[in-house]
């Protein structure tokens, strides 16, 4: 029989055990497998340590090892359609952190799911995206996509807080770039400095 290891996220006011056949926990990640193969701590232990991350997101991660699967109704607390695409957002960075690129996919392709259900973008997410990647991550390109194709410009003077200055920047530079491989820019406004002159009477 597999031995099990212990994935135990740690929260500010309380922590949850996870518990994992190692056989599957260090198939799937090449930092589990260092880690429970190790003389350090989670070697002696069998337990790995998070912090950086949420139950729902390390609930999603367990069940993805079993089966390969992402199931957001089993979730306890995340039922709203943004506290699902926080989580996934999590579920994304935490695989990557775990060197999960399948697992990273899976999240990508439902979060891509329940945008095309919902038909908007999942904005209160940004800010954590953009504090938890790097520079030209495959999330920060998914959404700089999905924002640039779908938001309006209501959106971003509604909720100016859920845009992080570094994704503005970003955004205007993807837009500029996809301007200049426009074939027809005749519907682009013609300028006239008229336009710019303020009204004399």
């Amino acid at each position: 029989m597999d031995e099990l290891v212990t994935i135990l996220v740690k929260g500010t006011l309380t922590s949850k055990k996870f518990k994992v056949h190692k056989g599957f926990a260090v198939h799937y990640s090449p930092v589990f497998k260092s880690a429970f193969n190790s003389s350090f701590k989670e070697g002696r232990t069998q337990t790995y340590e998070l912090e950086d991350t949420t139950k729902g997101a390390v609930q999603l991660l367990v069940e993805w090892i079993y089966t390969q699967k992402l199931d957001l109704n089993g979730l306890e607390e995340e039922k709203t359609w943004d506290a699902q695409c926080m989580c996934l957002a999590n579920l994304w960075v935490l695989a990557d952190k775990l060197l999960m690129r399948s697992l990273q996919n899976s999240a990508m392709g439902k979060l891509e799911t329940l945008c095309a259900r919902h038909h908007w973008i999942p904005v209160v997410i940004l800010n954590y995206v953009y504090d938890n990647t790097q520079k030209k991550s495959q999330l920060r390109r998914f959404l700089l996509y999905k924002c640039a194709l779908k938001l309006d410009a209501e959106n971003y003077t509604r909720f100016p807080e859920e845009f992080p200055k570094e994704m503005l920047l970003e955004l205007a530079v993807y837009l500029i770039e996809a301007m200049d491989d426009l074939p027809d820019k005749s519907k682009f406004p013609k300028f006239k400095i008229s336009d710019y002159e303020v009204p004399e009477s």
